[in-house]
This record gives C-alpha cells, structure tokens and sequence, in this order.
C-alpha cells in the first residue's frame, strides 16, 4: 500500500470506529459541504472538520496541481470518504451518478486511492490491474496533467458566506459534469489503451 493509502485507511477506520461507539453521525462526518480553509490557508487555525483537514493536508503534498484541480480533487475526496465513513442512502445519493462505487469496487479488495478517480471504467480497469498501474506512475500523470477546464478565474471557485468559505455551486456543478474532466495527451498517451474508458462515461 502507499502512504496515501494509509492515510485514507486509518481515516476511515478512526471515524468507523467513532460511529460504532455511539458518537452522532454529525460530529463524526461534519458538515455536507466541504471547507476549503484548510487547502486555501494551511496555516490559519484549524476550525474546520477533520475530514476537510486531512483531505487538505493529502493535497498539499501536490504542489505542482493548479487550484481548480486541487479543489476538485478534494471535492471528489470529500464525498468518497463521507461515504465510506457512514455508507448510507444520504451519503450514496450526494456522489454524482459517475462516482458512485461499480460492483468491481464493492466486491473486489482494493487500495483506497482507487476511489477517488472519477472514470468509472478506469477505477475498475485499475482494481483489475493494479501491478500493472502502480500508485506512484498514475498518481504523477493523473495529478500532473488532468484538469477539470474551469472557464473562470480562480478567484470564483470559493465564496465567503455566514458559515465561512464554502465552494461556489457554480463550481460544484461544473466538476460534478464528467464531461469536464479532460485527460490530456501525455495522459492519454501513456495510458492509451484507456482512451475509450475515460471518455465513454461522459
């Protein structure tokens, strides 16, 4: 497993954990949208639920994505672990239609990371396969050269509201599209046999 892995894991363990001794769903998943914050102001102090700071601590590890992408990512991040926290109909029903677990993902063992693609086929192509795509060669081309071709500054992807930073909607509707997800030609390239897989979900 990577370390990215182990973090998703022991996450996820901490706060099943947390549930199954009695702690209410609200304290253990937070809030239903995420906070920026902490990906935004790593150094201001910590007011945000946890599942906001530990999606944001993993992506600070990606210098190099451009914000869009970073705050995408976490999006994706962010309803993937709600999910496996507490999997109910509440947390299913928030995952795009695209997002949600294949049978290959509920039914066969696999690392955690695989979750977060947003291409089903690729997710399941992966769990297939997973010798053949190891972590540290999909992880430097998914995060180096997807975007999520965001038309706007990205100055409007978060607003300030009464309840702190919230992602705008009309960001959220753009990422929840999967046909916004473009996987550019050195993606493409190397994972050619991928080609349909990534785009026959849109």
């Amino acid at each position: 497993t990577c370390p990215l892995d182990q973090i998703l894991l022991d996450f996820i363990a901490s706060r099943r954990s947390m549930l199954a001794r009695g702690v209410s769903p609200v304290s253990v998943l937070g809030p239903e949208h995420l906070c920026p914050r902490d990906l935004l102001d790593p150094t201001a102090d910590p007011t945000s639920h946890s599942i906001s700071q530990v999606m944001a601590e993993v992506l600070t590890t990606f210098p190099h994505v451009k914000l869009p992408e970073k705050l995408a990512f976490m999006y994706l991040m962010h309803l993937t672990t709600r999910w496996q926290v507490s999997p109910n109909m509440d947390s299913y029903s928030r995952l795009p239609v695209w997002l949600r677990p294949t049978v290959m993902q509920i039914t066969v063992p696999h690392a955690a990371w695989i979750d977060n693609i947003p291409w089903p086929r690729v997710r399941d192509i992966l769990i297939q396969d997973p010798s053949r795509y190891p972590f540290a060669v999909f992880s430097e081309l998914y995060s180096g050269h997807v975007h999520v071709n965001w038309p706007y500054d990205s100055e409007d992807i978060v607003v300030d509201t009464d309840d702190g930073q919230l992602l705008n909607t009309i960001f959220e509707k753009h990422i929840q599209r999967l046909s916004n997800w473009v996987a550019p030609r050195p993606f493409r390239e190397y994972f050619s046999e991928w080609t349909s897989d990534v785009y026959g979900d849109v």
